[in-house]
């Protein structure tokens, strides 16, 4: 057994019938893990007999499709499982079991479908994330949080501030950016209050404000804890449609006064906005300047987004999305994944990736075979499969070519 693979039983022998929330236990939920050699499965049985038994677990020889992410996932026989690749994970077998948990909570997210678990990951894309107003907004009510959090015995006074000063945010966000921001504070935000309830800590309000959804995480167990203060039933009325953390909240407190932005901040914000623009520069350098192959892929009709990574993905301009860790995608004559590193996706229409990727463009890539009388691809951290093409070698690089060639004629260059 792999050290990390015992960690992870050390982790799972921590949890208790506790409660975080109701209903929700997961000392009983399904765990399947990635150790970097094999993938073990625990609390469940067989999904089909790829599987084999060893004493109170089930392996699997080598990465099990499902396991992409540390997330809730879907096995082969529809069993609902969370997802952990533990290489990289903390060797405090608490801490771990404390993420086991977080993942754990969105397992029950989805074997409890509910209003308040919905969102749609795409609006990130457009969110505002270099508005130096919005950002300066955002700083000040990440810190009159952090000191609701903090002061116990006045907590009220911060954290009506920090509702005022999110209400004067909200007033310029676009309505689906809005449902997004409060979405994510429920289902990332959520599941990060019950990591810490676990641990028995305070979250904390540290997420960049420049990444929404990253923010998502600390605000909304920050609304949670004050929402408990309370001494509010919320958690069982969170499945009304139009609920959210923060509107929950100012249903027992109201908004208090506050002054303007002070100057700093503004320039810390704008500081900010233009670290925007230099890390997306950066990036895309970096992602450019790889050396190995390249491979170009290209369909004769649209390729459909089968999974991506939310949390690695940065915009770029015309229509192009950088994926710094995960993308599958496929259509009737490919169907592909690249896990591991980065690819860059051009789609020629919006709303991205919802309508269609135009092509991809991997680079970087080592030791290239293609099998399958030239209808497989694959690599290191890349798996390319046809079924009607071929992958060529031409121009320097790997391009899928389809049996009646459609993609020469359709105008669209290739992006650089």
């Amino acid at each position: 057994m792999s050290q990390s693979l015992l960690l992870f039983e050390q982790a799972l022998s921590l949890m208790t019938s506790r409660s975080l929330w109701p209903q929700f236990h997961p000392e009983n939920t399904p765990y399947i893990v990635f150790d970097g050699q094999n993938t073990t499965l625990y609390h469940t049985p067989p999904p089909s007999h790829a599987w084999t038994r060893d004493a109170n677990r089930l392996v699997f020889r080598g990465r099990h499709p499902s396991v992409t992410a540390n997330t809730a996932t879907v096995l082969e026989n529809g069993v609902v499982a969370a997802s952990l690749m533990l290489n990289g994970l903390p060797s405090d077998p608490k801490t771990l079991a404390a993420i086991a948990v977080h993942e754990a909570f969105h397992v029950f997210q989805q074997l409890n479908p509910s209003p308040a678990w919905e969102s749609n990951e795409l609006d990130a894309f457009t969110y505002p994330n270099d508005d130096e107003e919005m950002l300066a907004l955002a700083v000040m009510e990440d810190e009159a949080l952090t000191c609701a959090l903090h002061d116990r015995h006045d907590w009220q006074t911060p954290a009506g501030e920090a509702l005022e000063w999110r209400r004067r945010r909200q007033l310029s966000l676009h309505p689906q950016h809005l449902n997004y921001e409060r979405a994510m504070e429920r289902i990332e935000g959520l599941a990060h209050y019950v990591e810490v309830s676990f641990l028995d800590q305070c979250p904390r309000v540290e997420g960049d404000v420049l990444k929404v959804r990253q923010r998502a995480y600390g605000v909304g167990a920050a609304w949670a804890v004050l929402l408990d203060r309370t001494g509010l039933e919320w958690k069982l009325n969170l499945a009304e449609p139009s609920m959210s953390l923060d509107e929950v909240l100012a249903q027992r407190l109201a908004p208090r006064t506050v002054g303007e932005i002070p100057r700093a901040v503004h320039q810390r914000a704008n500081e900010s906005a233009m670290r925007v623009h230099r890390q997306r520069a950066q990036e895309v350098a970096a992602f450019e300047a790889q050396r190995g192959e390249s491979v170009w892929i290209r369909a004769s009709s649209k390729l459909w987004l089968r999974g991506f990574d939310p949390m690695n993905v940065i915009v770029l301009s015309g229509g192009q999305l950088l994926h710094r860790r995960y993308l599958r995608f496929g259509n009737d004559e490919i169907e592909g994944e690249v896990m591991g590193q980065a690819c860059l996706s051009f789609s020629s229409s919006e709303p991205l990736l919802a309508s269609g990727i135009d092509e991809i463009r991997v680079l970087g890539v080592e030791e290239v075979q293609v099998t399958e009388e030239g209808r497989q691809l694959e690599a290191p951290g890349l798996l390319l499969r046809s079924k009607q093409g071929r992958w060529c070698h031409e121009g320097g690089e790997w391009r899928y070519t389809a049996v009646v060639e459609a993609s020469s004629s359709s105008g669209t260059p290739s992006r650089n």
